[in-house]
């Protein structure tokens, strides 16, 4: 009895010792480690772990197929077609004439040299206008001040509006009575912009185009800073 004692007891011992798990103990054992299983990663990780220039890729090729289908192709239809002569009241008759257009029949419109000029001073203007203001407007925005978020929506105030509803309303800031622009002009000692002559015309364009274009300059400056 003795010996069966002092067994039980250095058995005890054991049981009680750190780290044992005897085959009759009721504590849980260590299990063996599961293999691990293949995760999908999922597309903010896949994208992350994607170099720089993938990564702008794969960002870039929604916009490059939608610029593909609605710009792209109008413009090369429309360059395929100035190389036929076609006339609005003889739709039967569209011979190829190459660079016929260009050479010969566009050098001598005298219409289309007129408006030439001012084009391009239009878009210089309007380009120069538009792009100081973008960015200042994106560095205001970017520097997270108290009123950027409110800028923000102000920014996006011009997409918001129709083309059509752009005219009406730049129609009415410039009518000589009530408008609030020829208001502020007299104000300032400025003559009034009549838009029913060519020269006020041309400047309201001009601020209704810069006003339009300053938003989607405004985005590609955030973008890049």
């Amino acid at each position: 009895s003795g010996g069966a004692s002092s067994t039980d007891g250095s058995a005890a011992h054991l049981k009680s010792a750190p780290g044992y798990a005897g085959l009759d103990d009721d504590r849980p054992r260590s299990v063996t480690a599961r293999p691990r299983r293949l995760r999908r990663l999922s597309p903010n990780r896949w994208l992350d772990r994607l170099p720089e220039g993938h990564f702008a890729l794969v960002v870039a090729i929604p916009g490059l197929l939608l610029v593909s289908v609605f710009v792209l192709l109008p413009i090369i239809a429309a360059v395929g077609l100035s190389a036929f002569r076609i006339e609005m009241l003889r739709d039967d008759f569209t011979p190829f004439v190459g660079f016929r257009n260009y050479a010969v029949r566009l050098v001598a419109d005298t219409e289309f040299l007129g408006t030439f000029p001012v084009t391009l001073a239009f878009a210089v203007v309007t380009s120069t206008l538009a792009v100081p203001l973008a960015l200042a407007t994106a560095l205001l925005i970017n520097g997270r001040g108290r009123f950027s978020g409110a800028l923000a929506v102000v920014l996006l105030l011009p997409w918001a509006v129709a083309p059509i509803a752009d005219g009406i309303l730049w129609r009415l800031l410039f009518e000589p009575r009530t408008g609030v622009a020829t208001y502020i002009l007299t104000l300032l000692g400025l003559p009034p912009v009549v838009v029913r002559e060519a020269g006020g015309m041309l400047v309201a364009m001009v601020v209704a185009v810069t006003w339009r274009a300053i938003p989607l300059l405004a985005i590609l400056f955030l973008g890049a800073l």
